[in-house]
Order: C-alpha cells, then sequence, then structure tokens
C-alpha cells in the first residue's frame, strides 16, 4: 500500500478482505521452512481488494467538509447497492453523507457519471464514513 502512495495515488481504499486457507500439506511445509518471522509456524493468510485513484493527493485532504452521495443504480450488477469500501456501502434512493475527500474520490473516478453530489452545509452528528485507516483525515 506504501508503494500505491509513493507513485502518487491516493491512499489504497479496502473494499473487501477474507481469510484465505493453505490446504495443501506441501505447500505449507514450504512456506514454514522458508519463512522465518513466525517461529511457531503459524500462518495466516488474507486475500484483500482494494480500490486505488490516480489523483493529487495534497488538494484532496481535507475532511473539514461533508457531501451527501446518492447513487443511481447505474453500474451493471450493482443496481440496488454499490459497495465502495468495506465500510461504505451506496445504496439506490438512500443518500450517504460521507466526506468530501471520500466523494472527490468517487467524483474523479470511472464511476462519477453513477453518482450525484451535493454539498452539505450542516455536517451531520455522530462521525461520517471514510475509508477508516485507509484514507486518512
Amino acid at each position: 500500500m506504501k508503494v500505491a502512495t509513493e507513485i502518487g495515488f491516493a491512499p489504497p481504499v479496502l473494499v473487501e478482505a477474507s481469510p484465505l486457507t493453505v490446504n495443501n500439506e506441501d505447500l505449507e511445509r514450504k512456506v514454514s521452512n522458508t519463512v522465518t518471522m513466525a517461529p511457531t509456524g503459524d500462518f495466516k493468510f488474507c486475500s484483500a481488494t482494494y480500490r486505488i485513484f490516480k489523483i493529487d493527493v495534497a488538494k484532496e485532504r481535507s475532511c473539514e467538509h461533508v457531501e451527501q452521495v446518492s447513487y443511481k443504480g447505474t453500474i451493471p450488477d450493482h443496481e440496488d447497492c454499490f459497495q465502495f469500501a468495506y465500510n461504505i456501502s451506496i445504496s439506490v434512493c438512500q443518500p450517504t453523507v460521507m466526506s468530501s475527500s471520500m466523494a472527490s474520490l468517487l467524483k474523479r473516478s470511472r464511476y462519477a457519471p453513477h453518482f450525484t453530489f451535493q454539498q452539505v452545509d450542516t455536517p451531520p452528528e455522530g462521525p461520517v464514513p471514510s475509508a477508516v485507516g485507509l484514507y486518512y483525515c
């Protein structure tokens, strides 16, 4: 993930993660014999899917404002809901309030035509969705 930011991408946004099992004794033995970071041999693997966006990060770091994002339901195979990040799901007919920095990623992506964006004058009480720990505010 550090490499992505080093070459000019916004910090990666985690979409989903799940445990990955190794059901091959030969492969497990090879991993245990070659990796010395876990002396107990207790290795755990994970499969993760990220979205990365090539934008001017210096201009997009502000989280002082929030925006209301509405999904049109026009992405094939995602007619009812679009999972933008692991903690941000945007449903049709249910506007979602998120930080302007997160909304900016959508605005500058190939997904932009599938959404409408509106600046919110009065931020809602409580936390505003962002890709916590992955897109820093």
